[in-house]
């Protein structure tokens, strides 16, 4: 099965320490992961360290971690350490799953983006 989430905050230092055990979840989880970036502007080592465990674990387990709608710095980041054709896939509208928030936005802070999404693989 595969669970896609919208991440709608940057993935920075604060918001990895804050998230830590939703990523040690979604590892746990026994699904393939989609994480619909169009909400990242910004991405850190944090950010980076939590992708990479989050992309082992999965791989270790026999599921996937696909990034999609990556622009701005976090593509740029992702091109410059050649993780795009390993992490990097495209968003096709043929078929739509539900999608859930990656990330708990703290109290008082606005989402970047809806997440409405579509993808199919």
């Amino acid at each position: 099965m595969t669970i896609v989430y919208m991440a709608s905050v940057d993935l920075d230092t604060p918001t990895i320490q804050r998230a830590r055990a939703k990523f040690e979840e979604l590892a746990r989880a026994g699904n393939n992961i989609v994480i619909d970036m169009r909400g990242v502007s910004f991405i850190d080592g944090a950010g980076l360290g939590a992708l990479a465990f989050l992309f082992k674990r999965l791989r270790v387990n026999g599921h996937t971690l696909r990034l999609t709608n990556l622009t701005g710095q976090p593509r740029r980041v992702l091109s410059e350490m050649q993780l795009m054709n390993l992490l990097s896939a495209p968003a096709r509208a043929n078929s739509a799953m539900p999608v859930r928030e990656l990330i708990e936005l703290p109290p008082g802070a606005q989402r970047q983006n809806s997440p409405q999404v579509a993808v199919s693989f």
